[in-house]
């Protein structure tokens, strides 16, 4: 959220609906990024409709506009186009005596509806309730664990436990060797702490130095999917 001469609101938003009929609708905007927007239809996982503005056309036309009349904001020259449709079906529902609502333009009670919309998504962004939650994880080498052999070391069971201590949801395993897999996963189980991701900090470009990091590799794998 941002606040402009007094009066706050949001700067970009991203939220997903979900409708009673088990339709799912995902926004997402940022008032600051242009005049780019795009809706696109999914069946089944499957994109089946999509629809860019401005297209090529619009942009083509942008161009034009701008040059014979200069000085407009930005987003006359986009809706031109939609200006004056809006304002012909207008005109051709009044000429030909039709009823109702022009086709294809939105009626007051539709445009009420929107904004009621608009109100609901607003109160569940601002609610307390709303939050996302971000887990984050740290390293032994915050600690100064950059080799497993390296004799100043720290002992592993108390880096986990400055890990944890530190609010931190989660570990890496550090260089392989590191911690110990015969008593990693009860400390990981006592200190609520998740395995997230291995590390092999190795000198991956020489050759002969293939086969011994490979074993590490796989060392590390076999801690992973244990834990």
């Amino acid at each position: 959220q941002e606040t402009r001469n007094g009066i706050t609101d949001f700067s970009r938003i991203g939220c997903t609906i979900k409708t009673k009929s088990g339709q799912k609708f995902i926004l997402w905007g940022d008032r600051s990024d242009g005049e780019y927007s795009e809706a696109v239809v999914t069946k089944v996982g499957m994109e089946a409709f999509k629809s860019v503005r401005p297209c090529p056309e619009i942009v083509a036309k942008q161009a034009e506009l701008e040059k014979a009349t200069p000085g407009c904001m930005p987003y006359f020259y986009f809706q031109d186009g939609e200006y004056l449709d809006l304002k012909q079906a207008v005109v051709d529902h009044i000429f030909h005596g039709r009823d109702g609502t022009p086709e294809g333009v939105a009626s007051p009670e539709t445009a009420i509806e929107g904004l009621k919309v608009c109100d609901l998504v607003t109160e569940a962004l601002v609610a307390d309730k709303f939050e996302i939650p971000l887990n984050i994880c740290n390293h032994p080498s915050s600690w100064g664990v950059d080799y497993a052999e390296c004799p100043t070391n720290p002992p592993w069971e108390g880096v986990i436990k400055c890990i944890a201590e530190s609010g931190y949801s989660g570990t890496e395993l550090g260089p392989v060797g590191y911690y110990d897999p015969a008593g990693l996963g009860e400390k990981l189980e006592s200190l609520k702490l998740q395995l997230v991701a291995g590390n092999i900090f190795e000198k991956l470009h020489e050759p002969a130095e293939v086969k011994a990091i490979l074993e590490k590799v796989h060392m590390s794998c076999k801690t992973l999917q244990k834990h």
